[in-house]
C-alpha cells in the first residue's frame, strides 16, 4: 500500500514565507541616532506614521537628544524634531526635516490579537539596520510595574538594544504594537506597547499636550469573567458615585467592561472632569450610577487613603476586606485582600487583589485577625497562602 496523506485542517491555509510580510511594510520602519546633551549616542527604531513624516518612538530613544538623525530603510537620511513627548508612558513623536511621501504604516487592532498569533519585529538592534525577527504572542495584558498604564504584550521575540520603538506587525502586515526593552534580564522573551494605546496617546504627542489621566479611584480586579470593586479610595470619584467593595462592573461611559486593562485603558484616556455613567450589578441588581473623574493623583497621596485598608509596613502591602459578595462566589470562609503595594511590584511578592488565607498554616479569617498574628510573629520569613486568579499559591515572605 502506499503512504496515506495525513488530512489537512480544514480552511487552514499555511503560511510559506514572511517575506511579502517584510517587503510590504519595511518602507515605514526607520533607524534613529541621537547624539546626547551628555554626549553620549542613543540607540532606537522607530516607524512612519504620516506621509509627511511624523516618527513614533519611545522617548528614552530621543528624551535626552541634542541632535536626531533618522535613515530610511531605503538608505535616505533626515534630521529630526520632537513633536511631542510624554516620558511617563515612554512615547514620542518625530518630524523628519523636509520628509514627504513616505510610506506609512497601517494600523491594526491589538484588542484582538490572541495568544499564539504570529507576530513579526523589525528594528536595529545593537545598530544592525532592519534586522528581522518574528514569534508567538505569548501572553496579553501582562503587567510590569514600570508605568500608569501597564498593560504590555509579550512575546517570543528577543527585543535587543536598537530595536525600542520598532514596529510589531501581525500576519496582515498591520501594526499592532511598538517594542519596548523593559525587563534587562529577559532572554529570548519581548515586549511590546499595544497599538490601541498610542492611537489614543497620538493627537496629544501631535499638539505636544501634557497627558493627564482620568481617574475614578477603585482597585479593580478580574475574577471569573467579571470585573468586580475590591476597594474604594476615600473622597474619590468612584466614593462620590456611590461604588462599593462587591459591586460588579458591567460597563463604564455605555462601553462593556471586557477585561480589566481594556477599562482601565478607558477611564484612563478620558480627560479629567469627564463625565461616565456606571452600569454595575449589586446583591444581584442591575443600578446605573454617574462619576466625574479627576486627575489621577501622585501614588503617594493615594496609598493611604483606600476606604477600610490598613496598612501592614512588616509586607509592605495595604490589606481591606474581602467583599462578602467574593467570599460566597469564591467559596470562601474568610482572608485577607492586598488592595496596594508599598514597594516597586518587582520587589513584592505580592500583587494587587491577592487574597490572603492562611500564616503558618493557620486559616485568616479577616485583616485584623492578620495584623494580630503579625504581631506575635518573631521570624524572619513568612509561609503563607494565598489566591491569585482563581489559583492558590504558596509563597515566602520576608518579614519586615
Amino acid at each position: 500500500m502506499g503512504a496515506r496523506t495525513a488530512p489537512s485542517l480544514p480552511n487552514f491555509e499555511p503560511p510559506r514565507s514572511l517575506a511579502p510580510l517584510v517587503k510590504a511594510v519595511r518602507m515605514s520602519v526607520v533607524s534613529i541616532r541621537a547624539e546626547n546633551s551628555d554626549g553620549t549616542r542613543s540607540l532606537g527604531s522607530g516607524l512612519v506614521v504620516s506621509s509627511h513624516g511624523e516618527v513614533l518612538t519611545n522617548a528614552h530613544v530621543v528624551g535626552k537628544a541634542l541632535q536626531i538623525r533618522v535613515r530610511l530603510s531605503n538608505g535616505e537620511e533626515y534630521f529630526a524634531r520632537v513633536l511631542g513627548k510624554e516620558s511617563g508612558l515612554d512615547l514620542a513623536l518625530l518630524q523628519l526635516e523636509g520628509a514627504k511621501a513616505l510610506s506609512e504604516a497601517y494600523w491594526g487592532n491589538s484588542d484582538s490579537l490572541e495568544v499564539g498569533d504570529w507576530v513579526v519585529a523589525i528594528g536595529q538592534p545593537f545598530g544592525l539596520d532592519t534586522t528581522v525577527t518574528h514569534g508567538l504572542v505569548s501572553a496579553r495584558e501582562r503587567v510590569l510595574g514600570i508605568g500608569p498604564l501597564d498593560d504590555f504584550i509579550q512575546m517570543s521575540v528577543p527585543i535587543n538594544p536598537g530595536n525600542s520603538g520598532g514596529p510589531l506587525f501581525n500576519m496582515k502586515a498591520e501594526l499592532i504594537g511598538l517594542t519596548t526593552a523593559v525587563v534587562d534580564s529577559a532572554q529570548g522573551i519581548g515586549f511590546a506597547v499595544p497599538i490601541n494605546f498610542v492611537r489614543e496617546i497620538l493627537p496629544r504627542l501631535r499638539a505636544n499636550e501634557r497627558f493627564v489621566m482620568g481617574w475614578l479611584g477603585v482597585v479593580l480586579r478580574d475574577f471569573n469573567g467579571g470585573i468586580w470593586v475590591m476597594d474604594v479610595y476615600q473622597n474619590s470619584p468612584a466614593a462620590l458615585a456611590g461604588l462599593l467593595p462587591g459591586d460588579e462592573i458591567r460597563a463604564v461611559a455605555q462601553k462593556p467592561a471586557e477585561s480589566y486593562f481594556r477599562l482601565l485603558r478607558h477611564i484612563a484616556f478620558l480627560p479629567p472632569g469627564s463625565k461616565v455613567s456606571l452600569s454595575i450589578k449589586r446583591q444581584g441588581q442591575l443600578l446605573e450610577l454617574s462619576a466625574t473623574l479627576s486627575p489621577m493623583p501622585a501614588t503617594k497621596q493615594v496609598l493611604h487613603s483606600i476606604q477600610g485598608s490598613t496598612p501592614v509596613p512588616q509586607l509592605a502591602v495595604l490589606l481591606g476586606h474581602v467583599p462578602p459578595e467574593m467570599l460566597q462566589k469564591l467559596k470562601l470562609k474568610g482572608g485577607a485582600l492586598v488592595s496596594s503595594l508599598n514597594s516597586p511590584q518587582e520587589k513584592n511578592p505580592f500583587r494587587v487583589g491577592d487574597i490572603l488565607l492562611e500564616i503558618e498554616g493557620k486559616p485568616i479569617a479577616n485583616t485584623q485577625e492578620l495584623v494580630e498574628l503579625l504581631k506575635k510573629h518573631n521570624k524572619t520569613t513568612l509561609k503563607l497562602l494565598l489566591l491569585r486568579e482563581g489559583k492558590r499559591l504558596s509563597l515566602t515572605a520576608h518579614f519586615r
